[in-house]
Formats: structure tokens, sequence, C-alpha cells
């Protein structure tokens, strides 16, 4: 893992902070996705 080899961590903790930052990022940007079409729907309406 590129983004956490300077960080001394087991490979189960590595596995688990992956995760956590897959899951944190898949949360932003289903929010921002969310965000758009809301936008997009309001101004259809229009």
């Amino acid at each position: 893992m590129q983004t956490l080899s300077g960080y001394q961590l087991s490979g189960e903790e590595e596995q688990r902070v992956s995760r956590a930052l897959r899951d944190a990022a898949e949360a932003k940007l289903q929010a921002q996705v969310r965000e758009a079409c809301l936008t997009r729907l309001s101004r259809m309406k229009d």
C-alpha cells in the first residue's frame, strides 16, 4: 500500500485503515453525487 507505507502498521491494521479510508471516500462521493442530482432536479423543476 503506497499511501500507508510510511507507517509501522501490521497487515491487519493496514487492511483496516485502508478499508476505513475507502469507505469514507465512497461515502463522500455518494454524498456529492446525491447533492448533484438534487441540484439538477431542482433546476429541472424551474
